[in-house]
């Protein structure tokens, strides 16, 4: 879970551009074995995930074929305090984190 930096029942989310995960991750979060591990709400253009940091939880994610971009943006949500990421083809573009090609 993500740290407990909250304040009236109001959390915080990490905006991030799809950008930043592959095509394969975003495919990924429709299919069974994703929703066994991640709370995911997709929609047209993105995205929300569920922040979940365990080294459990990775190593489950990285066999099911998610990538390490993917694990970043998920320990970048985790370290900033955040509840959930919204990946969005218009989200934020982050410096820190890769970018991947589509095409």
């Amino acid at each position: 879970m993500a740290n407990a930096n909250h304040s009236n029942g109001i959390f915080q989310y990490l905006d991030c551009s799809t950008i930043h995960v592959t095509k394969k991750d975003m495919d990924l979060f429709g299919g069974v074995s994703a929703h066994a591990i991640l709370a995911i709400y997709t929609y047209p253009e993105g995205a929300w995930v569920y922040v979940v940091k365990s080294d459990d939880v990775c190593n489950k994610l990285r066999e099911i074929g998610f990538s390490e971009g993917f694990i970043n943006v998920m320990d970048i949500a985790h370290s900033k305090g955040c509840y959930f990421i919204r990946l969005d083809c218009d989200g934020t573009i982050h410096d820190e984190l890769k970018q991947f090609d589509w095409e």
